[in-house]
């Protein structure tokens, strides 16, 4: 959200939410206390295999460690992003 965007909300009482805006109740603090962290995360995931994943449905973390069903990217690739999805989980 630009400053200006932010700036407008505020002074026609729009409520607003956006990365680190509000500062006490942004995105980044939701996930962080909700512990659901969206795919976009994964410093390997690649545009193309980002809209596959969530082609599939998948747009969490926990979605790509617990999906059961065909994989949308070749087998190899999805295990290491699952596998990589698990480590940020702690799983």
């Amino acid at each position: 959200m630009t400053e200006h965007a932010r700036v407008y909300a505020e002074c026609v009482g729009i409520s607003h939410i956006g990365w680190k805006a509000p500062p006490e109740r942004g995105i980044d603090k939701i996930i962080t206390e909700a512990r659901v962290y969206p795919t976009t995360i994964l410093r390997s995931v690649g545009r193309e295999e980002r809209d596959a994943l969530s082609g599939a449905g998948i747009v969490t973390l926990q979605q790509l460690s617990g999906y059961g069903g065909k994989p949308p990217l070749p087998v190899n690739r999805f295990r290491g992003l699952r596998e990589e999805a698990e480590k940020v989980l702690g799983i």
